[in-house]
């Protein structure tokens, strides 16, 4: 399993089934080999164990962040032992890999597990001075606000020349050409494969809708949106593939922020 010369390990709970095992769940900090190498270094070892072992992966979000997620079974090894199977999820920050795992030992508390690991960045309070309108946002990022919006980016925050910025979240005033009824309009003829829902913000239910948008600038297309409609504005949360320093989860870091909201200071 994961875990090398460059790497620390913290254990967690006690495993009942295997008492050989110092813990139930773990973390493995790598300082020298990202994701994508120990991934492979874990499918060569896999090769040389008895019997036929599959690797699954899939794309998860860990405090913002893209993960892997990674399964591998093999049924010899579980005729032998029937609780094997080895669950391992990898993100990187600042240089580190961190790799969250079950240790081998198949837990019914390792998605709850990872799903709850977090960094300990500090979230910072914001008062708008033009909305009103509090929240928090994480370290590490900026806000940006004038009578009509309020941008929020990962710092540093900058322009580019067709006009637009790094922001990914954008709250925007109605006014007379852009109403609430137009925006909705806007968004569901320009979004493909769109979907509407409800969200709760600060405790009432505003209309949402998500969808995937190619954009219209090499340099600024855009992936994932999702749009909230609120009674005095609209937010967007936006995806943008193709900008190197988007390595965070926009989605789900705007998630976070939104969940904050306080519409009355």
């Amino acid at each position: 399993m994961f875990g090398s010369a460059t790497s620390a390990r913290v254990s967690f709970g006690k495993n009942n089934q295997d008492p050989n095992n110092d813990g139930e769940l773990f973390i493995n900090v790598d300082t020298k080999k990202s994701a994508a190498q120990l991934i492979a270094d874990q499918k060569l070892a896999e090769k040389n164990r008895a019997g036929n072992t599959i690797i699954k992966t899939s794309k998860v979000v860990i405090d913002g962040l893209p993960g892997t997620l990674l399964i591998a079974t093999n049924d010899e090894i579980k005729n032998d032992i029937p609780t094997w199977e080895y669950n391992a999820v990898l993100v990187e920050k600042d240089a580190v890999t961190y790799v969250l795992s079950n240790g081998a030992i198949k837990s019914n508390n390792f998605e709850e597990f990872y799903k709850s690991f977090r960094f300990s960045t500090d979230w910072l309070p914001f008062s708008s001075s033009y909305f009103t309108l509090s929240f928090k946002f994480p370290s590490g990022f900026e806000v940006k606000e004038a009578q009509n919006h309020i941008l929020i980016a990962k710092s540093p925050y900058y322009t580019v020349d067709i006009g637009g910025n790094n922001s990914f979240l954008y709250l925007n005033r109605y006014d007379e050409r852009n109403t609430r009824e137009s925006m909705i309009a806007y968004y569901k003829k320009s979004l493909k494969n769109w979907k509407e829902s409800q969200i709760v913000v600060d405790g009432s239910s505003f209309l949402t809708i998500k969808g995937t948008d190619i954009g219209g600038f090499e340099g600024d297309s855009a992936g994932r949106i999702m749009a909230v409609f609120f009674d005095a504005s609209w937010l967007r949360i936006m995806e943008r593939p193709l900008n190197k320093d988007q390595d965070f989860d926009p989605i789900a870091i705007g998630n976070e922020i939104l969940a904050t909201f306080k519409f009355s200071k």
